[in-house]
């Protein structure tokens, strides 16, 4: 129970990220109104921070995961990301802003790492799958919760348009919506320190202890593979969560709170049941297909979702296209839990934060690429307003259809290293 306890916890927590990152998707046009920018340099503010954080902390931290005590790290990262984005209220330019959203996302970028180490030892090997589908269902859902939540303290912001704060002046709804979403921030750092740290799951005494760059030369292919594939998946996932809710204002002349509600609806529900019933799809063929089980249902979702991508421009209602929407979420979030149980289980627990943190930086570039590609795409191909139509569901095609590619490739020698054959060859 006290494993159920922690994970239940950590998606709390995981929550509270998802909505100081996701609060920005719907705050689209007083942001472009207020510094003077466009839908790329929008894309770059959703997309950049994320790499620029990884990229400069990624690496040492993850030594961090894999040596310290993983519990105060993750109340450290709550309490970053929580007054950084509280700051974004009154940052007084669009550098500023971006210096302030990287601040965010350097919270979030050891959160994640330390997250999959401590479930990993939280929980049994025959546990994990489920636990990690449990995560990653609550997690990606936590996104369309997030969006629905910020969507109510936008609501409540417009109420206080206008108050003022002492020694700060009056305060925009905008503004009042991130200082808002950040005030849970605190009580989930504190409610950490309920959770004990768990024992590691190291190697015998008789056993090597594994070094990250000789099992990187050893596996060269599974590691590419796993990366790329990552980095792929990401393109639809980031370009969906920031572009999503402005996709109903732009091409179905939606209010930003009736947007919340689909885009939440479609993130939540569809992510919901979609990692859910992967999990369970995983476990089912696990008896019939053995460890093959994990890479046949990623490859299935990301295929599946492409020909209703295909037909969703010609959607000329709202409603039509959130259902179409939340079935392609349905059908790309299979990939969910066993994803994350493919990424910690062909790396030994000694070098497996590091090895995570690694995989997040080169995934990150599809995280970079997924909002930029919609931005760019808007700019200079689709300029109407209603060119949203085309430009996101492109976008979120090309992404499944690469990641697809990607973790097919030496998918064999991946399953082996899953297994512990640590003589599988690329």
């Amino acid at each position: 129970m006290r494993s159920v306890y922690a994970l239940v916890l950590l998606v709390f927590v995981y929550l509270l990220y998802f909505a100081d990152m996701q609060l920005i998707t719907l705050l689209v046009a007083p942001i472009e109104q207020v510094y003077g920018i466009n839908d790329t340099r929008f894309g770059l503010l959703s997309a950049a921070p994320p790499v620029i954080a990884i990229l400069l902390i990624g690496l040492p931290m993850a030594t961090l995961v894999d040596r310290g005590n993983r519990r105060n790290l993750l109340a450290a990262a709550v309490l970053l990301w929580s007054t950084a984005n509280m700051l974004c209220a009154f940052a007084n330019g669009y550098w500023m802003l971006f210096a302030l959203k990287v601040a965010v996302a350097i919270g979030g970028a050891w959160f994640y790492p330390t997250v999959v180490s401590l479930v990993s030892d939280l929980f049994a090997p025959k546990h994990r799958t489920l636990a990690f589908t449990f995560l990653q269902l609550c997690g990606t859902s936590g996104v369309g919760l997030a969006v629905m939540l910020s969507g109510a303290a936008i609501a409540l912001a417009h109420r206080l348009a206008g108050v003022s704060i002492p020694g700060v002046g009056l305060i925009a709804w905008w503004q009042w919506a991130f200082i808002l979403v950040s005030v849970p921030g605190p009580v989930g750092a504190a409610l950490l320190f309920t959770i004990p740290e768990p024992p590691r799951h190291r190697a015998g005494a008789d056993q090597p202890v594994p070094r990250l760059l000789p099992f990187l030369r050893r596996h060269w292919g599974v590691c590419i593979a796993v990366m790329l594939g990552t980095a792929a998946g990401n393109v639809p996932v980031f370009a969906a969560r920031a572009w999503l809710p402005e996709y109903f204002v732009r091409a179905f002349a939606q209010t930003a709170v009736q947007a919340s509600s689909f885009a939440g609806l479609i993130l939540t529900l569809g992510s919901a049941l979609g990692i859910g019933a992967g999990g369970l799809l995983a476990l089912w063929l696990r008896r019939r297909m053995g460890d093959n089980a994990n890479p046949t249902v990623v490859i299935a979702s990301y295929v599946t979702p492409v020909m209703l991508l295909i037909v969703l421009p010609a959607m000329g209602a709202p409603v039509a296209a959130a259902v179409l929407l939340g079935v392609a979420f349905l059908l790309f979030n299979l990939h969910g839990g066993p994803v994350i149980d493919i990424i910690q289980g062909v790396v030994p627990n000694e070098i497996r934060g590091r090895f995570v943190t690694l995989v997040l930086m080169v995934g990150y570039l599809g995280a970079f690429l997924g909002p930029t590609m919609v931005g760019v795409l808007n700019d200079r191909f689709f300029q109407e307003a209603s060119g949203i139509r085309k430009s996101l569901p492109l976008t979120l095609a090309i992404g499944c259809i690469v990641a697809a590619f990607c973790w097919s490739y030496r998918a064999r020698p991946m399953v082996a290293l899953f297994r512990g054959e640590s003589h599988a060859s690329n």
